[in-house]
């Protein structure tokens, strides 16, 4: 083929298929514009927060529903309860106990002990026994709160002997997150940098193990022990939208089981009715569990909590145990996407919810492929959060492929109700057209002809006859008419089969089979 006539040939072929796909993307925007606006009211709806309260819950209840882990056995909680304060006949309990407390547990040798019990002020008798005792003891974390309202911890303390028990709160009032480091600034300067009573008996518990706390390598804000780096909260990681990140956070992956820790009560200790092993070496956590006497935290993300609650001094073994379990057992901690991309998982499943709607023939096939679709999110969604701990979007892309399938399907069927109706409305308009042109028109010939005496009498029953017929074929045409449409509402595509919905139900079960 000459050149020119192949050029030719060509610019035509490109220009006939750019045609075609303008005119396919022409209709496809057109048809396709309720889901999309869903999709997009659906993106605005996670970006402005109104999603967060359900991505929240979506997120406790999978770490709910994990298998349960084995005990971490490398934290032991000394909990105090009322039992123990009514054998002591007071309250709040005196520096001297604590101080004896401190001095027994240390005996056993443990690698860490944390005080989580407020101490701003001295309980008398035994605040100076109390304050010696801090001093020998050097693997001792006091607790303290640096956030408003403070708790000012005991003077004389090491700053390596002092962590914060402050955390965050979600707006519904539940825990996911914990704090690791706070900067603490005074007008507008910073003076001084806390970490947390968890982060801090890590710490001490790791070093032994050969493990230092440095600063992040690919996020330099944030922390990491030998190889494993902690991954910093941001303000819109997971199902957060603008959230307060402030200091160096991290969401908290609850250790999930009957009996996370192990619980000694004050009693045991002083009777020594317990295995030594228990203590030596372990990180021993000492502090209040009666709610009576301290507010516990809520949390719907761990399976064994009574009415949604633990105590403070189990959500401080959690935090550590987080860290520990990290460090030493490659226990992942929770990670997320980049904002753009789960932007784009959400913008997909919609756009897959859309298409579904195209691809199908018929309401039951979209609704059998909605089904498999869902499913197929739920699955990936909880594969990648119980194998990896990744946290995608969950709400906000279900709502998009549902929500914009199910608007898409009814705007599909309700311009086919449309078409129906201009079907039904074309055949009446041509019945009265018919009927005038053929019938009427024979009829009043018939009666003008009578009327003026120019038809014979002889020839009436001719005319009547042409009448007669005009009409039958009228209504036998129409008949067919109605007969066809009423059967493409009752036939149903099966692959490249169809079947009508009257046929008995033992033959359509055989024609699927």
């Amino acid at each position: 083929m000459p050149l020119p006539l192949f050029q030719a040939h060509l610019f035509k072929h490109i220009n006939v298929k750019t045609k075609q796909v303008w005119k396919w993307i022409n209709m496809a925007r057109t048809e396709a514009l309720p889901g999309i606006a869903i999709v997009a009211l659906v993106i605005l709806a996670r970006a402005t927060g109104t999603l967060q309260f359900m991505e929240w819950k979506l997120f406790d209840f999978y770490l709910r529903s994990r298998s349960a882990e084995n005990l971490d056995d490398r934290i032991v909680l000394i909990g105090i309860d009322r039992t123990d304060i009514a054998a002591m006949k007071t309250y709040p309990i005196p520096d001297r106990e604590i101080a004896k407390l401190l001095q027994k547990i240390q005996t056993y040798q443990p690698a860490a002990i944390g005080l989580d019990m407020r101490r701003e002020v001295p309980i008398e008798p035994g605040h100076t026994d109390l304050l010696n005792t801090f001093k020998t003891i050097p693997n001792l974390i006091v607790t303290e709160k640096v956030l408003s309202p403070k708790i000012v911890p005991p003077q004389g303390l090491n700053p390596e002997q002092l962590g914060f028990s402050d955390f965050p709160l979600d707006a519904d009032f539940n825990v996911r997150r914990q704090y690791l480091g706070i900067p603490i600034y005074e007008q507008g300067k910073l003076k001084d940098y806390k970490f947390s009573i968890s982060l801090q008996l890590a710490k001490v518990y790791l070093e032994r193990k050969g493990f230092f706390l440095k600063n992040g390598i690919r996020d330099p804000h944030t922390m990491h022990f030998g190889s494993v780096e902690i991954p910093r909260f941001k303000k819109n990681d997971g199902g957060y939208v603008n959230t307060d990140a402030g200091g160096v956070q991290v969401l908290l992956n609850y250790r999930n089981g009957k009996q996370p820790f192990k619980i000694l009560s004050l009693a045991q200790l002083k009777a020594g009715n317990f295995d030594p092993n228990w203590l030596r070496d372990r990180i021993a956590i000492v502090g209040l569990i009666d709610p009576k006497f301290r507010s516990p935290v809520d949390t719907q993300a761990i399976a064994s909590s009574k009415m949604g609650k633990i105590s403070g001094l189990e959500f401080q073994a959690h935090a550590v145990s987080q860290i520990l379990s990290a460090v030493l057992d490659n226990r992942s901690f929770i990670k997320v996407w980049a904002e753009g991309w789960e932007y784009i998982w959400i913008i997909g499943w919609g756009i897959l919810g859309i298409s579904l709607v195209h691809v199908t023939k018929s309401i039951r096939g979209n609704a059998v492929w909605l089904s498999v679709t869902s499913g197929s999110l739920i699955a990936i969604s909880y594969i990648c959060f119980f194998a990896q701990s990744f946290w995608i979007p969950i709400v906000p892309a279900f709502l998009g492929l549902f929500l914009g399938n199910i608007l898409m399907a009814a705007d599909k069927y309700n311009q086919k109700l449309k078409t129906r109706i201009e079907e039904r409305q074309d055949i009446i308009d041509r019945i009265g057209i018919t009927f005038h042109n053929g019938p009427l028109q024979t009829l009043k010939n018939l009666m003008h002809g009578v009327r003026e005496q120019r038809l014979l009498p002889e020839n009436v029953p001719a005319a009547l006859e042409k009448l007669n017929s005009e009409l039958r074929d009228i209504i036998e045409y129409f008949e067919k008419e109605a007969l066809t449409l009423k059967a493409q509402e009752d036939v149903i595509q099966i692959y490249d089969c169809f079947l009508s919905l009257h046929d008995p139900i033992h033959e359509l079960f055989y024609s699927v089979y």
